[in-house]
């Protein structure tokens, strides 16, 4: 028992190590991504703006840089490249990173976009505003909101209640508590008319819209291809191999991208299939299952929808169980070695230098 408690916490420290190494390298990497080049420095009292370098790094050669005390209020931002130069002057009260050629800036709580010379696209005179995607930003004056381009025209006027980015070439927005989605020549691709909308997820090829208390599926073009008959749907999703669950009834299942079910409506509940990539690869374990309930029963079913005995479930739980355990003596073994090594190194250079 001692032995084994041992080698449990030598693989307990193995795990911690590694963490704790890959912790290291990750705000390294962080840390050199937000970095100005060796050598050159930013103006005394500047520096980068982490949480936007964190979250973009240098885009376009430039980074949002701030000047004043650490989390103080009155902090200015502007743009630094990577020799340290101050690109864009430090006289915005904020600024995000770059996207599409523009960065969004903020001054005396008003909104507007300069691009990489710092010139403004447009005056700041926006209550707010959203970085640009796919060619517009949303923007906003009053609680109407509209779209701008990227030659600082309004492209799609500021008429809606509520507004979110263009996606491949949709948008969702809102008016009276109703959404819909336009095209970037603001025509409606679906009438704003639901409850709520979402992009569903694989290349947004489907959206999922609510309408009353049900839900159902339109393509990019609007057409409706699956009917308002689920209470709910989610998403559909690569780990799920692009099937959405969907609920009716208080029953589980799964539907595919033509709106075919696949997997029937019929379990109380409806596990997500296992992502098992990594067993895969080894080629143990071929399929990926979810863990249902039907009739008060729990088992596992494959993507197929087939049930699967209680013999191969269990087979499975042993070779994992198995593989696990050989898996941490490998690395127990492997970190004995290791430290019996050093001791031997270690006790080598003692005795050396005693005889000396």
């Amino acid at each position: 028992m001692r032995i084994s408690s041992g080698l449990e916490l030598n693989f307990k420290l193995i795990v911690i190590s590694l963490a704790l190494i890959l912790v290291s390298i990750n705000c390294y990497a962080i840390r050199e991504e937000c970095e100005i080049d060796k050598g050159y420095s930013l103006p005394e009292d500047t520096r980068v703006e982490l949480f936007e370098c964190y979250h973009h790094g240098f885009v376009e050669g430039l980074v949002v840089v701030e000047q004043g005390e650490v989390f103080g209020k009155n902090n200015k931002y502007g743009f630094a490249n990577k020799q340290g130069d101050i690109i864009v002057p430090l006289e915005f009260d904020n600024a995000s990173s770059f996207s599409e050629g523009f960065a969004k800036v903020e001054k005396q709580n008003k909104f507007s976009f300069i691009n990489t010379k710092g010139e403004p696209l447009v005056l700041i005179e926006y209550d707010s505003a959203r970085s640009f995607s796919d060619g517009f930003a949303v923007v906003e004056k009053a609680e109407n909101y509209g779209f701008l381009n990227t030659r600082g025209e309004i492209i799609i006027p500021l008429i809606y209640d509520t507004a979110w980015d263009f996606r491949q070439g949709l948008a969702l927005v809102g008016l009276d508590e109703k959404v819909g989605m336009i095209n970037p020549q603001g025509q409606l691709i679906i009438p704003i008319e639901y409850n709520k909308a979402y992009p569903a997820g694989v290349g947004d090829e489907l959206i999922a819209l609510q309408k009353v208390d049900k839900w159902g599926y339109a393509d990019r073009t609007g057409e409706i291809i699956v009917p308002f008959i689920y209470d709910e749907a989610r998403p559909f999703t690569e780990q799920d191999n692009g099937l959405a669950q969907v609920m009716k009834n208080g029953k589980f299942g799964y539907l595919d991208l033509q709106g075919q079910v696949v997997i029937p409506i019929e379990y109380e509940t409806l596990g997500a299939f296992i992502d098992q990539k990594i067993l895969n690869e080894i080629s143990l374990y071929p399929e990926e299952l979810a863990k249902v309930k039907r009739d008060g029963k729990t088992f596992y079913i494959n993507r197929e929808g087939e049930k699967l005995s209680i013999f191969y479930v269990i087979v499975r739980k042993i070779l994992l169980s198995t593989w696990l355990y050989i898996w941490q003596l490998f690395l127990q073994f492997f970190l004995i070695v290791v430290l019996i090594t050093a001791i031997i190194k270690i006790s080598q250079i003692i005795v050396g230098r005693l005889k000396t």
